[in-house]
């Protein structure tokens, strides 16, 4: 027995050390750390200090001749160029628009497609050149002189007219009011004289057309109609002369004669020329 309470006694003295008060039971077997342990990194970071580095590091100071002096400060060239760059005067707008220009454009490499549909004002216009353009040049096409049933010689359309065409020119001398009345009464005393005085206004005065002598033009022949004509009268001027001319008021068929108003509306003449009322 006396033995057996031996090693009891010096079991329970070496396990008295986990035993201790209540709040004081270490929640782990495991020693302590240290808080700031000191790590391998931190001692090689001491070495490099203390002993040097064994790398050359390339030199980052400043030439002296680099640097300048502007007013108190002390810059080196690259700052020298920003300060410069920021008191540069702005360029004016000459110079802006010379470096627009100056730039490339897309059209510099590709061909613009533009439309080639004419606006109605610019077909007007190409139609009153080539109008002018056959007047100075004293065109006829499409024309043939034929023979009336009733009132003599005519004209008839060679070829289709649409409406707004050019067809022939009133040909003869432009006159002016006083001298066309003195060849009108010289005229009146010749029954075998036909009348072909065309008398018009333009830029508010008066002129006249006698066609009277023959030259082989084709406009002194035209009949008149008074209810089915198919071309109109118009002055246009030409270097600052007045011509008349005739224009199609409709579209023409090939064969059909030219006709157009005279605008005789006189008792006289239409019992001289009854057909003046037709």
């Amino acid at each position: 027995m006396a033995v057996a309470k031996q090693r009891m006694k010096v079991a329970n003295e070496k396990h008295s050390k986990n035993v201790t008060s209540r709040g004081n039971v270490p929640k782990t077997l495991k020693q302590n750390e240290e808080k700031y342990p000191v790590g391998p990194w931190l001692i090689a970071l001491f070495i490099f200090v203390v002993c040097g580095s064994g790398y050359n590091l390339p030199d980052y100071s400043v030439n002296q001749d680099d640097v300048k002096e502007i007013g108190s400060r002390w810059v080196t060239d690259s700052r020298m160029e920003k300060l410069k760059s920021a008191t540069r005067p702005k360029k004016g707008k000459l110079q802006k628009k010379r470096d627009e220009e100056n730039q490339s454009k897309i059209t510099d490499y590709y061909v613009v497609r533009r439309s080639a549909r004419k606006t109605r004002k610019k077909l007007e216009e190409d139609r009153l050149n080539e109008i002018e353009k056959a007047v100075i040049l004293n065109q006829e096409i499409g024309l043939n002189v034929i023979e009336t049933e009733f009132k003599g010689r005519g004209v008839a359309a060679a070829k289709t007219f649409e409406k707004g065409d050019f067809v022939v020119e009133y040909a003869g001398d432009l006159i002016d009011l006083s001298s066309a009345k003195d060849r009108e009464k010289q005229y009146s005393c010749n029954t075998m004289v036909g009348c072909y005085m065309y008398y018009f206004e333009y830029q508010s005065k008066r002129f006249c057309v006698d066609a009277t002598i023959e030259t082989g033009r084709f406009g002194r022949l035209v009949n008149h109609s008074r209810k089915k004509p198919n071309c109109k009268t118009k002055v246009i001027g030409i270097n600052g002369t007045p011509r008349l001319i005739l224009i199609a008021s409709r579209n023409i068929r090939i064969g059909e004669e030219i006709l157009y108003d005279y605008g005789d509306r006189s008792k006289a003449s239409i019992e001289a020329y009854p057909w003046l009322s037709q």
